[in-house]
């Protein structure tokens, strides 16, 4: 409530929202015709992101105390930290890379760490799997800010809150589904077989991340609503 209170307050600089001169009112989520290429390559990026996090924080925990013999909560905590530790480095070092450049990078980083699950768990290797928490938290990192920079840097401001609503229940969607998805194959099959299952398919969802991120034609600057529509 407080966050709403001040969020209220804050100015309104939207030039393009015809509903800014009669009061504010609620916009359902949804992409606009003309964004959805710029919506798909963001949307893909951070499905990645939060679905490598997913497996991170509803395996990782269980990994380290099963298959790699480590009973101390103090080390499984750390260890999972590191992950997370590596999150806001990247955010803090690389925000201000091209979202291209970012989801390339979160792509190709997050299906290297999510494949060395495999090898990490089943030699019990410490090791590996911290190297996979390292790069997992830089493919999760690369990843969100690759999907909020397509938005930012070349949706048409108009649009621009739909779409980030739209990207966060994409990326929730993502997060909900794999980790539970996940945590019933552990159960049902065992954790081993579950990682050898899952890790692939994130694998797979990176690499084509990094094509579709590729493969997306941006404007030089966020372009008025009806030239983007044009272009699709």
């Amino acid at each position: 409530m407080v966050t709403f209170g001040f969020a209220s307050m804050m100015p309104r600089h939207d030039r393009f929202d015809s509903a800014t001169s009669s009061g504010w009112r609620p916009r359902p989520i949804g992409v606009p015709r003309g964004t959805r290429r710029i919506f798909l390559a963001s949307a893909f990026s951070g499905f990645v992101g939060l679905g490598l996090g997913s497996i991170i924080l509803s395996l990782g925990a269980q990994i380290a105390k099963s298959l790699i013999h480590t009973n101390s909560a103090l080390v499984q905590g750390l260890i999972l930290g590191i992950s997370a530790a590596i999150i806001g480095v990247v955010g803090l070092t690389a925000r201000s890379l091209p979202p291209r450049t970012s989801s390339i990078a979160g792509g190709l980083t997050a299906a290297a760490a999510i494949l060395l699950f495999i090898p990490a768990a089943a030699s019990h290797s410490l090791a590996l799997y911290v190297i996979s928490q390292v790069l997992g938290g830089a493919g999760l990192g690369f990843s969100l800010l690759g999907g909020i920079g397509f938005i930012h840097r070349y949706a048409p401001a108009q649009h621009r809150g739909q779409l980030v609503s739209a990207f966060y229940l994409a990326c929730y969607v993502a997060q909900g589904l794999i980790s539970t998805l996940a945590g019933l194959a552990a159960t049902a099959w065992g954790l081993q077989n579950a990682i050898d299952v899952f890790a692939p398919v994130i694998a797979v969802l990176g690499v084509l991340a990094t094509l579709v991120a590729v493969g997306t034609r941006t404007p030089a600057v966020a372009t008025p609503v009806h030239q983007l529509a044009s272009q699709s």
